[in-house]
């Protein structure tokens, strides 16, 4: 996928998702993106390692604009649709802190923009399933 159709492809997920987190990582193999990968499919999320100026140049204009002054270094998005449940998000935030070699950078649910702090709140709160 050249920057382009990536930018574009980035932008019709931020459109269609109903929370999508933005994460950095450090020295990921295949074989740990296979397994991370697996682990949040059983959540319905999915995720895709994308560019860092690519993710940058599809906020622009954008509310999230603000969210690309945060980003450096390699990146991956977790996307998911309308459909899936709240607790997936849950479930994919505390997945992610356990992780030693990722790091949730902000993510969008609701059309607002989160950072990691908040993200944290949202952990803490009561279940409304």
């Amino acid at each position: 996928m050249n920057n382009i159709e990536q930018i574009q492809w980035t932008k019709g997920r931020l459109k269609l998702s109903a929370f999508v987190l933005f994460i950095q990582y450090l020295d990921y193999n295949s074989l740990q993106w296979r397994s991370l990968k697996k682990e949040l499919s059983t959540t319905k999320l999915q995720l895709k390692v994308v560019k860092t100026r690519s993710i940058k140049k599809s906020l622009d204009g954008t509310p999230y604009g603000l969210l690309s002054q945060v980003f450096s270094g390699p990146m991956a998005i977790i996307f998911a649709k309308e459909e899936v449940p709240f607790s997936s998000l849950i479930t994919a935030i505390n997945l992610l802190m356990k992780k030693e070699k990722i790091q949730i950078i902000g993510g969008i649910y609701n059309n607002q923009v989160f950072f990691p702090s908040k993200l944290n709140e949202l952990t803490n709160l009561p279940s409304q399933e």
